[in-house]
């Protein structure tokens, strides 16, 4: 039993396995194309499957950790931190606690650990409200 990807467009809309010879025809505006690397929803150009791209997962509105980028005093989001997840770095601009920004200059430095927090939820609100002091 062979696999074959069923294709609207470029766009693979299903896997499917078919006997040799079996008498099936595709669906009106479909093709179908042997191939045992094809995915649904990724695309074909004629020759190349592409796999399809995974959507990207937005951070959620918890309390994180992150690593210190940059710090600006004078923006508005003075405190640029580093924050993996998902395996992508994400970079994130943030407001911070009169605590954090005290520590500046000198107590707090590029590749520091923060704690943010999502004011009200809002990932539009990062806020650095701790240093964290590494033991390990």
């Amino acid at each position: 039993m062979a696999g074959y990807a069923l294709i609207r467009g470029n766009i693979v809309e299903n896997i499917i396995r078919l006997d040799s010879g079996a008498n099936w025809s595709p669906p009106s505006g479909t093709i179908i194309v042997q191939s045992d690397e094809a995915r649904v929803g990724g695309t074909y150009d004629g020759v190349t499957f592409t796999p399809p791209v995974p959507p990207e997962v937005p951070m959620t509105a918890f309390t994180h950790w992150a690593r210190v980028d940059s710090f600006q005093p004078a923006n508005e989001k003075p405190l640029r931190v580093k924050r993996e997840w998902l395996g992508v770095d994400r970079l994130v601009d943030c407001y911070v606690t009169q605590a954090v920004r005290d520590l500046w200059p000198g107590g707090i430095a590029v590749n520091d650990f923060v704690i943010i927090e999502f004011v009200d939820g809002d990932l539009n609100k990062p806020l650095a409200i701790s240093k964290v002091f590494k033991s390990w």
